[in-house]
């Protein structure tokens, strides 16, 4: 039998069976370097690559201008470093429903050509990021297809509109005031029902 060479100041030898070899070691010749090995809970810090949860701020200074068989929308640059475009809601009431017409829009501008002459459209834009978020509701706005004063879209202004009209009489704070508001300064006042006049009976 081979000679067990010591690696240790004192070892106990103890031969149980054949091939069979006990070895119980004190005082071993290495010494601890205070290392701590720790093992992960779970309950620190988010790991990164999470992805993106903020969403980007609402667009301002949305506009929208009735022209021939279309409406011109415009709005505020966004200046969110992570914007990826503009998705783009329409409904023909004022308090909805609103359905998205366009998505990924790289522009503050838009042209909404899927519209009707005599018609009245209700608009809002939001800002996507990179990360898919979307942010809050700009501020609505509307463009009208029919001629001024025709507050039923009935193609004139009569006195059915003049009964509408009268609904709405003095009212503030407005941004459609039901139709009434013809100048759009969100009130019903003199200078509207100017306008309404000026168009009365008109038939195109």
């Amino acid at each position: 039998m081979k000679k067990l060479k010591a690696f240790c100041l004192m070892c106990v030898l103890v031969v149980t069976a054949p091939f069979a070899l006990a070895v119980t070691v004190t005082n071993p010749s290495f010494e601890d370097d205070g290392a701590v090995t720790t093992v992960p809970t779970g309950d620190g810090p988010a790991e990164s690559g999470r992805g993106d949860s903020t969403p980007p701020a609402a667009p301002t200074g949305l506009t929208a201008t009735a022209g021939s068989g279309i409406v011109i929308l415009d709005w505020a640059d966004n200046t969110d470093n992570d914007l990826a475009g503009y998705r783009v809601y329409r409904s023909d009431s004022e308090i909805g429903p609103f359905s998205v017409i366009a998505d990924n829009v790289p522009a503050s501008y838009y042209e909404d050509n899927d519209v009707v002459t005599g018609m009245v459209y209700f608009y809002y834009v939001t800002a996507i990021d990179i990360s898919n978020n979307e942010s809050t509701n700009s501020e609505p706005t509307y463009a009208s297809l029919r001629i001024p004063g025709d507050l039923d879209g009935n193609s004139s202004a009569n006195l059915e509109d003049f009964a509408l009209f009268t609904q709405n009489w003095l009212d503030i704070n407005c941004w459609y005031c039901n139709g009434a508001d013809l100048s759009g300064d969100e009130r019903v006042t003199l200078e509207d029902l100017q306008i309404l006049t000026e168009n009365w009976l008109f038939n195109p």
